[in-house]
């Protein structure tokens, strides 16, 4: 999908990574977690060029407010394309003064692409992106987030998604990420403690 208003993506993303100066402080403390950033999630997804496949995610706080993420995905198109993506990288995640049911989380992460068809097509790039978390009931948390990756054209993308929490330890996450190749996805997620 091409942007008629990339600029405009361009500078909500920019405020985006400036938002450490907004971010809540208690004394250069994070406050309290609203959210867990200790999960593994497992999903089917579906791009709009007719790739499906699964996505495996996980993200480890390393320290309060710092997340080690990583994510293999894994898709084929009529079992004649491969299609495989492995990421790892960071998550800084703040409690957003002014706003207290709502997390910014700054990420950045390497990529490592590879596309089989009859010759293999690899490449490596990296994502850099801004997601805002709110959480509208006690179960439901809404998401946002804009992002840019280096990957093979270079890509801006907006991803919007709904967490349904179904206990402390699982929720379904549904998502859809739009972009010159829209993805869809569907999850399980399962809290690590």
């Amino acid at each position: 999908m091409r942007y008629p208003f990339k600029t405009l993506v361009a500078l909500i993303m920019g405020l985006a990574l400036a938002s450490p100066a907004f971010a809540a402080s208690s004394g250069g403390q994070a406050k309290s977690a609203l959210f867990s950033y200790k999960f593994v999630q497992l999903s089917y997804v579906d791009f709009d060029s007719d790739f499906s496949g699964f996505k495996l995610d996980g993200s480890f706080d390393i320290q309060p407010d710092l997340a080690l993420i990583a994510s293999y995905l894994s898709a084929d198109r009529h079992n004649s394309y491969d299609y495989d993506l492995f990421t790892l990288g960071l998550a800084y995640h703040q409690r957003l003064s002014g706003l207290p049911k709502a997390d910014i989380v700054l990420h950045g992460e390497f990529e490592h692409a590879s596309v089989d068809y009859w010759r293999r097509n690899d490449d490596n790039g990296v994502r850099l992106g801004a997601m805002l978390r709110g959480q509208v009931q006690r179960n439901i948390e809404l998401f946002g987030d804009v992002s840019y990756t280096s990957l093979y054209d270079n890509d801006l993308g907006l991803t919007l998604g709904l967490n349904l929490a179904l206990s402390q330890q699982f929720s379904i996450v549904a998502s859809g990420e739009f972009s010159d190749d829209d993805m869809f996805l569907l999850g399980v997620r399962l809290q690590l403690k």
